[in-house]
């Protein structure tokens, strides 16, 4: 009985890294994508959303936190993802980029600091 609930916990949490890799992957490296397709973030948040209630009903406190703050942060992304196709740059003398959202207009800035 032992063996199952290690494996029950264990492969939970790997869906749980798993969700989280792919989303993080396609938010930082194909950003248009995920914010351009309502399925994409429809199940992105019913998945997020799976979690919080699981963490409710049936997790200790602390991994009830951290998924909390993750679906906060998941629906902040889809707010702000949002606001900038709607205002794309607020700040004036500014081009959008596919790199960056907004960046002053004549200078080039990389995505990672490390990769100049």
């Amino acid at each position: 009985m032992w063996r199952c609930w290690i494996g029950f916990n264990a492969s939970h949490s790997m869906a749980a890294m798993l969700f989280g890799l792919i989303y993080g992957f396609l938010a930082i490296a194909h950003g248009s994508l995920l914010f351009a397709s309502p399925y994409l973030l429809l199940v992105g948040f019913l998945t997020v959303g799976g979690f919080f209630v699981l963490g409710k009903l049936y997790w200790f406190s602390v991994p009830f936190i951290g998924i909390a703050i993750s679906s906060a942060c998941y629906v902040a992304s889809i707010i702000a993802a949002l606001a900038l196709t709607v205002h794309p740059c607020p700040l004036r003398g500014s081009v959008r980029s596919e790199a960056l959202p907004c960046q002053p207009a004549g200078r080039v800035l990389t995505r990672l600091p490390h990769f100049r």
